[in-house]
Formats: C-alpha cells, structure tokens, sequence
C-alpha cells in the first residue's frame, strides 16, 4: 500500500473582555470567543495484491469547517474576611461540517458521506472559599451543564439529536500544618467530551476492508474522583479512585456487516474504575545535581461491549519519572529526564511499555543592566 496525503489546518480567533470592579470586594466580567479552524485533508491509497496482481486505487477528499462562538459571564464578591463567593454562565456554540468523498477510479466507485454537527453547552456555577480558624479552609462549589447535540447528514437526515443535562459538584478540605504542610481531602465531577476527530465520520484506509473513522453514537464520559493527599515539607503522597461512566477508549474494533469491513473507531466502555497511589519527592545527592521523581502505581477494573459480550479486564500500571538537573559553571545547567510508563489499558487491547528520555542544555543566567 502507497498512500499519500495532505493535512491542511488554517485558523482564525478574536476575543473580547471587559472587567469592571463594582466596590472593593465585588468585581465582574464578560468574555466573547469566536474561534474558526478549516482542514483540507486529500489522500490517495494505491494497493497491489503480490499473489495476483490486483491493483485498487481509492481517492478521499475531506473538508472540515469548525466554529465555535464561547460567551462568559463571571461575578466575585468577598462577603466577609476569608469567605469569598463566585457566580457566572458560559454558552459555547459550535458546528462543525464534515465532507468525505470516497472514489475508486477502477471500478467507477464513488461515495459521499457529508455530516454536520451543532452542538450547544449552557452552563451555570456557583462556587465558595472559606479560610476557617486553626489551617482549615474549604473550598467547594455546583455547575450545571445543558448540552444539545443535533447530528444530519443529507442522505440519511437526522443521525444524533441528544439532550442531557448534568450536575457537577465539587469539595475540597484542607488542613495546614505549619507553612510546607498540608492535608487534603477532594472530591469532584467531570465531564469529558468527544472530540470532532472521535466523532466526525472521516475515513483513514489501512487496507482494502481495514479502515479508522469516526464514531457518531459516542456519548461523553463522566468521572466521579475521590482523592486524599499529604504534603510533609517537599515529599507529597497522594491515594486516589476515579469512577468513570462511559469512558472513551479509542482505536476500538467493530465489524461492519454491510460494508464488509473492520472499523476501528472509538467506543464507550461499561465500566471503568482506578485506583491508585502516588508520591513525588526532590532528591539532592551533591550541591550540584537536583532531581525530581514521581512515581505512581494504579489498578484498573474495566468492562467493555463486543460483538455482544461483555469483555472484562483488570490490570496494573506504573508510570516513574525523573527529571535530573546538573549544575554547570557561568550559571549553565544539563537537563536529563526520563519516563518510564508500563502497559496501559485501551479497551479491548492494551499500550505496550513506553521508555523515553531527554537532553537539554540550558542557561539560567540572567544579567540586569543598570542604565
């Protein structure tokens, strides 16, 4: 297989703030974005079968205009020393059309798979911060997000019309010892969305009846986390538990009956769950070589729909990473890092190993000139 392909990206943005203080302890702002991305993306794949021979060319062209229109509106008020209150909304407006044409010359074979997306997130918060006596503060706060998701496509009309609402609350406790130690107590909730790429119905060939494309029925994932930190001087340790409904799991297998053809696209798993332990500490072994290590271990518990079973997995990950920096004379240093990450899950399958490192010289000398 030869393939040849252009990716093209051009983008444009504007943006507008104002902010005002009402009294002292009161302030408000307004903020509009307008964000435009267009992606020219023509590719050709030419296939040759060694046993007989047989040729297949197949030419796509894909055109993907993006926009997005984001207002914001935020208020402050300190209500009394140490209690400080926030409020606003947000809108983010954003559609997206995505063309693919699909021709195979030889066999006078031409498809068009046109989709448009628009997609609309009303959003309202309100959030605290309360400094208490004896180290104690809490923070914490509720956001509500409304999204519609309006999916058509030309030949096969309405495709996705979603309408879904979602709370997301937040706490967190901490307690000061002293001025380098602390304890923590968090729990929150997030939303992560699919991105266009995730769900725009684009083709990418990896053979004749192989190809990646886009998932249109991909719903976003919700993440409720649990975490519980110590900071004791310069060491920090951290347990956490993530809970996530309908994670994104990308590059997933699914058969195709009509087509004939294996896609892999993204999916959304059943069940996902983590816990973990992690801890990052300095480290000086001579004046003149600082380094950095943090370590995390995690296990994950995941579940996952194929072919009309349930799959279920369970694994172990550990990521290491250390950064070291060696001390030169005339205020120049060596920056070495290196990471290490075990097998990670991807739904059905899993990453291998990753080791990586890097070299840097830098020059940490700064001269002021006195005129």
């Amino acid at each position: 297989m030869n393939i040849w392909e252009v990716n093209t990206w051009q983008s444009g943005t504007a943006s507008l703030g104002i902010h005002h203080s009402l009294t002292e302890n009161q302030d408000i702002s307004f903020s509009f974005d307008y964000l435009r991305y267009d992606n020219d993306n023509p590719s050709s794949y030419h296939n040759t079968t060694r046993e007989d021979g047989a040729e297949d060319i197949i030419l796509v062209s894909k055109v993907t205009p993006i926009s997005f229109r984001v207002a914001s509106f935020d208020y402050i008020n300190m209500l009394l020393p140490g209690f400080t209150m926030e409020a606003g909304g947000k809108v983010t407006l954003s559609r997206f059309t995505n063309t693919v044409r699909v021709e195979q010359p030889l066999s006078d074979d031409t498809g068009l798979n046109a989709a448009t997306l628009d997609e609309n997130i009303f959003a309202g918060y309100g959030s605290f911060q309360w400094e208490l006596l004896m180290g104690w503060q809490m923070r914490g706060g509720l956001r509500y997000e409304h999204t519609d998701s309006y999916l058509t496509s030309p030949s096969e009309g309405v495709l996705v019309d979603r309408k879904f609402g979602n709370l997301f609350p937040n706490l967190t406790v901490t307690r000061a010892f002293g001025i380098t130690s602390k304890a923590q107590l968090a729990y929150s909730r997030r939303i992560t969305r699919p991105t266009f790429n995730d769900m725009a119905p684009f083709v990418f060939y990896i053979g004749p009846t192989t190809f990646v494309s886009g998932n249109l029925s991909l719903r976003p994932s919700v993440t409720d986390a649990v975490e519980a930190s110590l900071q004791w001087g310069d060491l920090w340790l951290a347990v956490r538990y993530n809970n996530v409904s309908d994670e994104i799991a990308q590059f997933q297998p699914f058969y195709d009956q009509e087509q004939g053809a294996l896609v892999i696209h993204s999916d959304n798993m059943t069940i996902s769950r983590a816990i973990g332990v992690s801890v990052s500490t300095p480290w000086r072994p001579w004046s003149w070589w600082e380094a950095q290590i943090d370590a995390s271990v995690y296990r994950h518990w995941y579940e996952i729909d194929y072919v009309g079973r349930t799959v279920r997995r369970n694994m172990n990950r550990v990521e290491v990473t250390m950064t070291n920096i060696y001390l030169l004379p005339s205020d120049f240093s060596i920056e070495l890092s290196g990471t290490y990450q075990s097998t990670m899950p991807m739904g059905l399958s899993h990453s291998d190993r990753v080791r990586n490192s890097t070299l840097a010289l830098r020059s940490r000398w700064e001269r002021v000139r006195s005129l």
